[in-house]
């Protein structure tokens, strides 16, 4: 049985959000790669406000929520 998983979200608002979140993914993706990781990474269009979120195991939430400074986190599946 697989562990759980957190989804770790930063938030952005005003009229460029969306570009801004998209931007800010990039950097994740970098991140992940730099350490030869393969995490799902995107941007909640729908949420207000605008999410973007990179999903992790649960054993691995301190380093990257130590690394990445998220504003929240929630369990996911």
């Amino acid at each position: 049985m697989e562990g759980k998983r957190i989804k770790l979200l930063w938030h952005f608002t005003g009229p460029d959000a969306q570009k801004t979140a998209e931007h800010f993914v990039i950097h994740l993706n970098e991140y992940l790669e730099h350490r030869n990781l393969k995490h799902e990474t995107g941007v909640e269009p729908d949420h207000v406000p605008l999410r973007a979120f990179m999903i992790i195991p649960q054993d691995e939430m301190i380093t990257h929520r130590d690394a990445l400074k998220p504003v929240e986190g929630e369990y996911v599946d």
